[in-house]
């Protein structure tokens, strides 16, 4: 029986739509989100991804690099540091984590969805944030 297969890592670019829940004490709202990111294939189950993403949590800019690595041909997990700006420009860096799945995986495009945490320094306090993502991702090349 003949099928194809895509290698895990796959280099790309793509864009993210998400909503985050920030856990800090005077902000009960639920924030939209939307990054640029690339996958940058290292080897067949080690990528890197990097992202710069606006408004996600007060109306901030962060941009992240995160190792990823698929467990799965489809199921993966990432890790990384990020740093943001925000909009009176208070800064701070952070660390952020994830777990996701591609839902489609075709030869030109994929699409996942992944839930992620982030831990950042805002304002002197420490605020966990965590969110779900929908990412679509073009490929470079075929696979």
């Amino acid at each position: 029986m003949a099928g194809s297969a895509y290698g895990q890592a796959r280099s790309s670019l793509g864009f993210t739509l998400g909503v985050n829940k920030t856990f800090h004490e005077y902000d009960n709202q639920l924030h939209p989100g939307i990054s640029l990111l690339g996958n940058i294939r290292v080897l067949n189950k080690w990528a890197v991804e990097p992202a710069i993403s606006v408004h996600e949590v007060n109306e901030y800019v962060s941009a992240r690099i995160s190792a990823k690595y698929y467990i799965t041909n489809r199921a993966f997990i990432t890790a990384g540091p990020f740093f943001w700006v925000g909009n009176d420009f208070y800064n701070g860096v952070g660390t952020t984590a994830s777990a996701g799945y591609r839902v489609f995986n075709k030869p030109n495009y994929n699409f996942e969805l992944s839930v992620h945490g982030n831990f950042d320094k805002f304002s002197y306090n420490s605020k966990p944030i965590a969110g779900l993502r929908a990412a679509y991702n073009f490929h470079f090349r075929k696979q």
